[in-house]
């Protein structure tokens, strides 16, 4: 019986004067588990950000022939044969008539290579101002609500707060040819697409990932 007890007082932990701290092989064992439950935490909360981000990345079908870094490098005033002779005949384009159209710079610069970089600093649509009789009349954005301030301003009141537009589209019939597209009707995709005005001549691209 005191052979036992004498074990047990063995076993509890003693302070450390040298050290400044308990010493036991049992506290010593204890840290070690903790160490490893934390980075088994650790682990796996990792793999389920990572199975998060891979299934909600963007399923996205790219025309033929297009590349990302031509596409980066189409400039206003080009025309339609120079854009398909550089990016590839386009998945779809298509025309409607529109009124005098201003868009602004989004978050597209500066894109990731990796596609988890990617996901997690996806570039938002660009915002744009529709003009009527010199004056907004509409906005379109992901942040639309943001843009209602500016509805009746005028161009030179625009320009004081939101700076110059990326491209504009006079009124009249504006051109898209569109580079992608989701994989399946209900997929996010990264969209690709080059604006023209009703001469067929490059007005701007835009570049960011739709969320459905």
């Amino acid at each position: 019986m005191l052979a036992v007890v004498v074990g047990q007082a063995n076993a509890l932990p003693t302070w450390d004067a040298a050290t400044g701290r308990l010493a036991s092989k049992h506290f010593d064992t204890m840290k070690r588990m903790l160490l490893w439950m934390l980075a088994g935490v650790i682990t796996l909360t990792s793999a389920f950000v990572l199975v998060v981000v891979w299934m909600t990345r963007p399923q996205t079908k790219i025309a033929d022939g297009f590349s990302e870094v031509a596409f980066q490098d189409i400039r206003a005033g080009e025309t339609e044969a120079e854009v398909a002779q550089r990016l590839g005949k386009p998945l779809a384009t298509y025309s409607e008539e529109t009124p005098e159209e201003w868009c602004f710079e989004n978050q597209a610069t500066a894109q990731p290579e990796r596609w988890i970089d990617r996901r997690l600093s996806s570039p938002s649509e660009a915002a744009c101002l529709y003009f009527m009789s010199g004056v907004v009349q509409g906005a379109r954005s992901a942040q639309e609500g943001a843009l209602e301030s500016l509805r009746g301003k005028t161009a030179d009141e625009v320009v004081r707060r939101m700076g110059k537009p990326k491209y504009t589209v006079p009124a009249g019939v504006k051109v898209t040819m569109r580079y992608s597209e989701p994989l399946n009707p209900t997929d996010s995709y990264e969209v690709f697409m080059v604006i023209l005005d009703e001469k067929r001549i490059v007005r701007g691209t835009q570049h960011f990932v739709y969320h459905d």
